[in-house]
């Protein structure tokens, strides 16, 4: 066994191991954690809603908000127009007039401080945070509310992608099922580290003494729960509470965005380096902070490999043909099937890892609520050949951004 083999041996088993963890801390914990009966005191609710130029979205959101089953005494919406200069402001100024929401007018100051503006006004006893461009659900605030209590500061809500009509939003559609089981996954875990902008809701008294969202931050979903978990309060998930949102329908926009939060990841880790390796904060501060960072390295060392086989691969068939006088008639016929007893050892964990993109889409479609459609196969394809290769460019160009300080934008 060569050097290389142990290397490719040792990447193997942290992922399998990985792999396994994530599945039994889930299947161990999912059964007994439902909250579907749980009687509760409905709490008073904030909902703020950040808007820069979404005259094509605010009237779906606010509409959505408005349909939201839950007593009208007990929920207030604001929303925050951050300086548009499309109609979004006069979309808001109907719905303002009629009493139905409350309307702020700032500057353009970004995301975190239209919402530290409108939170100077929340007297409720929970605040959701709600991008523009999504739609939650009727029963959404409901679902939430089951999870409020008071060891918890944080509830996160399961994310969908509004629309999936071409590759790149297929794509994220099941990766966002994903992040639903994965989500859920750290919440049994104790170490969620983001509440994601569409829908989170805090608990107002803490989020107000923790002084509200970083201005600073390019990530303010993810330094807020960094925040708060730096502070002794825990985060939970509803794994029912779906807020449907618009994804980038594009490569650039997409590559833009994940840019965006992984290089703000970075910083944010950097940020709250006291945290990692700290048994004070658990298994987020021990395990999952000093895992990202070897995930991060597997990744690279296992993209590289697959795309220096495949090229290696490609460029020896093309020199093979080549030689044959482009005749590959020959060549086929001898090939021999190989036998199960041949069967090398990457064979092996080629095949346990087919098995477990398969069985982690399952698990996803059905703890998202959803339904394994063949319809929806090429999504599911899509996901498991070009998912790997996108999330670790990601990362690396991400990590590169950090390390080299390049500017990155809200």
């Amino acid at each position: 066994m060569t050097p290389l083999d142990i290397v490719y041996m040792i990447v193997y088993f942290i992922i399998l191991y990985c792999s396994t963890l994530w599945f039994l801390v889930f299947f161990t914990n999912y059964r007994s954690s439902s909250r579907k009966n749980v009687a509760v005191k409905l709490p008073s609710v904030s909902i703020i809603v950040p808007a820069f130029n979404e005259e094509k979205n605010i009237r779906d959101c606010i509409e959505s908000l408005l349909n939201l089953d839950y007593p009208r005494n007990l929920l207030k919406i604001y929303v925050v127009n951050d300086g548009s200069t499309d109609n979004t402001k006069k979309i808001c100024e109907k719905y303002a007039k009629r009493g139905l929401i409350r309307l702020i007018n700032q500057k353009n100051q970004g995301k975190a401080a239209a919402m530290n503006n409108a939170l100077k006004y929340v007297k409720t006893d929970y605040v959701v945070s709600m991008d523009a461009d999504s739609v939650a659900e009727r029963e959404f605030l409901r679902k939430m509310v089951r999870y409020a209590n008071k060891n918890i500061g944080i509830i996160t809500p399961a994310p969908k992608v509004m629309k999936k009509d071409n590759w790149i939003e297929k794509i994220q559609y099941v990766e966002y099922l994903f992040s639903i089981f994965l989500r859920k996954a750290f919440s049994f875990f104790d170490s969620q580290y983001v509440a994601p902008g569409p829908g989170s809701m805090y608990k107002t008294e803490i989020l107000k003494k923790l002084g509200g969202f970083d201005t600073n931050s390019i990530v303010e979903d993810m330094e807020i729960a960094f925040r708060f978990f730096d502070k002794g309060y825990k985060l939970d998930n509803c794994e029912n509470a779906y807020v449907y949102t618009k994804t980038p329908k594009n490569f650039k926009d997409l590559l833009k965005q994940r840019l965006r939060w992984y290089k703000g990841y970075f910083q944010t880790v950097a940020q709250y380096s006291h945290m990692r390796l700290n048994k004070k904060f658990g298994n987020l501060g021990i395990f999952l902070l000093p895992m990202n960072y070897v995930w991060v390295i597997l990744m690279i060392f296992i993209t590289s490999s697959f795309l220096f086989n495949v090229v290696s691969t490609v460029i020896n068939s093309a020199e093979t043909i080549a030689l044959v006088n482009n005749d590959i008639f020959p060549l086929v016929t001898r090939m021999e099937l190989p036998s199960v007893m041949n069967l090398s050892v990457y064979s092996v964990f080629f095949a346990i890892f087919s098995a477990l993109s398969i069985v982690t889409i399952i698990v996803s479609v059905k703890v998202s609520g959803e339904k394994i459609k063949i319809k929806d196969c090429l999504s599911y394809l899509l996901f498991i050949l070009l998912y790997p290769i996108m999330i670790t460019m990601f990362w690396t160009v991400g990590l590169k951004k950090h390390l080299f300080g390049d500017a990155i934008k809200w």
